[in-house]
């Protein structure tokens, strides 16, 4: 089960991974024009995620360049987890 929460949390990883380097490069999208200032305020990963199986269960690190209110639960009817940044 330990195995399955981790390939969970690694899926969302990259999914969250993705959407930040979509999101940063729509910012770099203008050439040269400055970012729009409603958007300026968004986290970041400052670095790639870390997830590590140990045996005590999964350890996720992110780095982000702000704090960030979140939560994580789980979902059934396919068994996920869900991490969610507001």
């Amino acid at each position: 089960m330990r195995g399955l929460w981790a390939a969970l949390v690694a899926i969302c990883l990259a999914g969250l991974w993705g959407a930040s380097a979509l999101a940063q490069g729509a910012g770099q999208a203008g050439q040269g024009t400055p970012p729009d200032p409603a958007l300026t305020a968004l986290a970041r990963l400052a670095e790639p995620p870390r997830l590590q199986d140990t045996r005590r269960g999964a350890v996720l690190e992110l780095s982000l360049t702000q704090p960030v209110p979140w939560r994580v639960f789980t979902l059934d009817a396919p068994p996920r987890l869900v991490l969610d940044f507001s």
